[in-house]
């Protein structure tokens, strides 16, 4: 029955383990994506158009959010005229 028990018991440590390694995981993954889109901002910069595509080769304009100029406003819904 101790057999039993301690595969339990390993079961329930490493089901409470399993988040915090995930997040650990994504933490360092996503430094390691932010230092190489640092790394190409500063090689091919925003204010430079024809840098685009090669800025969009490393997501640099969709990932994070671009802060550096503020979202277009949605548009507004299409008004419908009222039916007599």
């Amino acid at each position: 029955m101790t057999g039993f028990m301690d595969s339990q018991s390993l079961t329930r440590k490493s089901a409470i383990a399993q988040p915090r390694n995930r997040a650990i995981v994504r933490g360092v993954l996503s430094s390691h994506v932010l230092t190489i889109q640092n790394a190409a901002d500063l090689e091919f910069p925003a204010i430079n158009p024809a840098n685009a595509a090669v800025r969009d080769e490393f997501r640099l304009n969709t990932f994070p959010p671009d802060n550096h100029a503020p979202p277009a406003p949605p548009t507004p819904p299409q008004q419908t005229p009222p039916t007599k």
